[in-house]
């Protein structure tokens, strides 16, 4: 089986990368992906992508290698951008009629869609339970469909039938293992990648005010508030002594900050698509700044130039300008007079 998957995965990406080629040799740019190879490898990506789904169907998709096959035809379309787009006004693109890629990866979605739930249940809990390449798997198919299913139908199942309560659950639980990656020498990298893609879906879902909402519902926050991991910043002079000479493997301090940078990150898409309509997205967010306070003071007075450090500089502080907007926590009638001057305590001494 991983024989046929690595074939499908080879061929797919072949025919993917030929209509880009078509596209980019200026064959019909502007037309409506109707003539030429590109009609051709349109259809026979979407026979390759029913086929599939069938497969994944009638097997369960417990093998992680089903979800890989699924995950390659999903991912075609993102590989597949006009040329011309960045080339368009914003206004040309707003009035432009559909072009090929855009037409493929509607068509893909309706395909997809026609499985109704019966696929819905099979991706969500290989994302839950499963194998760990297949649930890395299963949670980058959920982020890319999340990306396309402009009717929310997906976020929808993945909110009312538990599994996104579940994933954010599963983050306290996934503590214990990411502390064990700040060790000079990890044993496995497995639930660094995980967590990591884990965090993508999670704000891929928060990129939505009912997401950033749901996740808000869900004590996503307060999981995070509990997880110990984001205290335990290694020292920065042994960043330099334990690097891996390959440069494969992460120091130990570049692990903390995979760990780090997608919460914070996170934490700032929630309070972007919360600001308008619902405000109880601030003083959440204040709480986790809260409880890891000394870390984030030490954080913010870090003198090292490095990528990373400036990377932490730049969410945390654009993080704190958030929450100290006027009238952010005022206004999401869940904090006490008292408990508001404390915040705006804590809000002073961290800007």
């Amino acid at each position: 089986m991983p024989m046929v998957a690595g074939a499908v995965f080879t061929l797919t990406a072949q025919l993917s990368q030929s209509i880009l080629s078509e596209q980019q040799q200026g064959v019909g740019l502007d037309g409506d992906g109707s003539s030429g190879f590109a009609s051709i490898a349109n259809s026979a990506l979407h026979l390759i992508l029913r086929k599939l789904l069938d497969f994944i169907l009638c097997t369960g998709a417990f093998e992680p290698t089903c979800t890989a096959l699924c995950s390659t035809t999903c991912r075609s379309p993102r590989s597949q951008r006009s040329p011309t787009r960045y080339r368009k006004s914003m206004w040309e693109r707003l009035t432009a009629p559909e072009d090929s890629f855009s037409k493929l990866q509607r068509e893909n979605l309706s395909i997809i869609e026609s499985y109704g739930t019966a696929l819905m249940e099979v991706v969500c809990r290989d994302a839950c339970d499963g194998h760990e390449i297949g649930r890395m798997l299963a949670l980058a198919v959920l982020d890319r469909i999340l990306s396309i299913d402009r009717q929310s139908q997906w976020l929808v199942y993945l909110c009312n039938s538990g599994y996104l309560r579940v994933l954010v659950e599963s983050l306290r639980q996934d503590d214990g293992a990411l502390q064990g990656l700040l060790t000079p020498q990890p044993p496995l990298l497995k639930p660094l990648y995980i967590y990591e893609s884990k965090m993508a879906l999670l704000t891929r879902v928060a990129k939505t005010s009912e997401g950033a909402v749901e996740l808000l519902r869900c004590g996503l926050v307060a999981q995070l508030m509990e997880c110990q991991v984001f205290d335990m910043v290694p020292d920065s002079d042994s960043h330099r002594v334990m690097r891996d000479p390959s440069g494969f493997i992460p120091s130990p301090l570049d692990r903390y900050r995979q760990i780090l940078l997608p919460a914070l990150r996170l934490f700032q898409v929630i309070l972007t698509s919360t600001t308008m309509h619902h405000q109880q997205g601030a003083p959440q967010v204040l709480q986790w700044l809260i409880v890891h306070a000394d870390t984030i003071q030490s954080l913010l007075r870090c003198q090292e130039l490095s990528m990373g450090a400036l990377q932490e500089l730049s969410l945390l502080t654009g993080i704190i300008s958030k929450t100290a907007l006027p009238g952010a926590l005022e206004l999401s009638g869940e904090v006490h007079s008292t408990v508001l001057m404390e915040f705006q305590s804590h809000i002073n001494r961290f800007q």
